[in-house]
């Protein structure tokens, strides 16, 4: 069985907004522990703040260079496979 890693999840979205995902998929015992990344173009601190309280364990703001990206999600990965 493969499992995903780490989630990188914009806030807005065709037919469900990112809140709603991010609530979904923190509220699933399987998947509450799968770190999420928001990535959004909004850098209002409220909610960068929400993201966070929600249990999204970085909160990114569009646009953001490749090498930051890649920084961030080596990083998250390198701090979870510690644990």
């Amino acid at each position: 069985e493969e499992r995903v890693d780490l989630v990188l999840l914009d806030l807005i979205l065709p037919k469900i907004d990112g809140w709603t995902v991010l609530k979904e998929l923190k509220s699933n015992p399987e998947l509450s522990s799968m770190p999420v990344v928001v990535f959004t173009a909004s850098a209002a601190v409220s909610q960068r703040n929400r993201a966070l309280d929600m249990g999204a364990v970085d909160y990114l703001v569009k646009p953001l260079s490749a090498a930051n990206l890649k920084e961030t999600i080596a990083h998250i990965l390198h701090r979870k496979g510690r644990q």
